[in-house]
């Protein structure tokens, strides 16, 4: 049947579902910056440094890798395509093996968190582009924006990668790259030595964020890693490639620190938690931390992480057996903990 033109329905977008998805969900420093990162680590690159500059009142921060940067065309195909699955579009690991992190195509709006204007600098091919974004100028459009081109294809010997600087950024208090480096530290868990994330700050020590980093803030007593030697009997595990580490502290640990973190190709899926458990019946649970990588998750057709990758979609019921899983091994290891911390008393009291 031909439709009459004036009786087809229409999707339309407004423009502001960039100030919902960018400034209202992204508010803090290290997600957003956490979303560049990622960013970073899918173009190959093996440095990230950001610098942090409060000195006077126009606050910026300068994030720059050594990834493989951008033509001017994977900037209007790439970059600036709102919610663009790279791995639809794209191979699924980079040149370098890596598995691509990137998903929703969202994440480049974190910046408008922070920041009311972006400068892009970026070289590839030994051609340089440089643009700019203005938050107000983007909502005061009705349809489409066009960044300011600054260079457009120059000729450069400039070395290959990207920079991205933010401006007018909306923070009172001045960056802390101590803290910054611990929060930042907890939301990757990438297995590359090659990749390094350095901090710096005119007049305090650079802080530099390995895999590794977000385990130097706690003391470990014991540990349980995944798979375990006795797991030859749990097919859900091997058969969804779990790994990771439960570890117990000599000490309890403050909320922000104890309860289980889930990763999914490096990135963080879900914060520390304990997935319903009851944790008043223990206080077991006070001295538990760790990580388990659960890359399966990003496999799925459907995305079940929340946009601003703090939590699963636990209504899905493709994750049930991921929680009741999960609710097991600490139920388990709560009891075996018990144990081992008599067995470590009596050890010293013998001594």
């Amino acid at each position: 049947m031909e439709v009459d033109e004036n009786n087809k329905l229409k999707l339309q977008f407004d423009i502001h579902t960039i100030e919902h998805l960018g400034v209202q969900m992204y508010k803090t420093l290290p997600p957003v910056l956490s979303e560049l990162i990622s960013n970073s680590y899918d173009a190959d690159a093996s440095n990230v440094i950001i610098i942090f500059d409060d000195s006077n009142e126009n606050k910026t921060i300068t994030v720059t890798d050594d990834g493989s940067g951008m033509t001017f065309e994977e900037l209007n195909d790439s970059f600036l395509k709102i919610g663009r699955n790279r791995r639809k579009y794209s191979k699924d690991t980079t040149a370098k093996g890596r598995k691509v992190t990137g998903r929703k195509g969202l994440g480049k709006l974190a910046i408008f968190g922070i920041a009311n204007k972006i400068e892009v600098i970026t070289v590839k091919n030994n051609l340089k582009n440089v643009f700019v974004m203005n938050l107000q100028e983007i909502l005061s459009t009705d349809k489409e924006y066009n960044p300011k081109v600054l260079v457009h294809n120059k000729e450069t010997n400039d070395i290959t990668g990207t920079t991205i600087i933010l401006r007018d950024i909306q923070r009172k208090s001045a960056f802390d790259i101590e803290n910054l480096k611990e929060s930042i530290s907890k939301r990757f868990n990438f297995v590359d030595d090659d990749f390094c994330i350095e901090l710096q700050k005119f007049g305090a020590k650079p802080q530099k964020i390995y895999s590794n980093t977000k385990w130097e803030y706690i003391t470990p007593q014991f540990e349980w890693e995944f798979p375990r030697d006795d797991m030859s009997e749990d097919q859900y595990a091997l058969s969804k490639g779990i790994t990771g580490k439960i570890i117990s502290t000599e000490k309890p640990l403050s909320e922000y620190q104890n309860g289980i973190f889930l990763y999914a190709r490096g990135k963080l899926v879900n914060s520390n938690d304990f997935f319903g458990l009851k944790t008043t019946t223990s206080f077991a649970y006070n001295y538990f931390t760790g990580f388990i990588n659960v890359d399966f998750i990003d496999d799925y057709d459907k995305d079940m992480i929340t946009t601003n990758r703090d939590g699963l979609t636990w209504e899905n019921e493709e994750l049930d057996s991921l929680k009741q899983w999960l609710k097991n091994q600490l139920f388990n290891i709560a009891r075996e903990w018990r144990i081992k911390r008599e067995e470590s008393k009596t050890k010293e009291i013998n001594k």
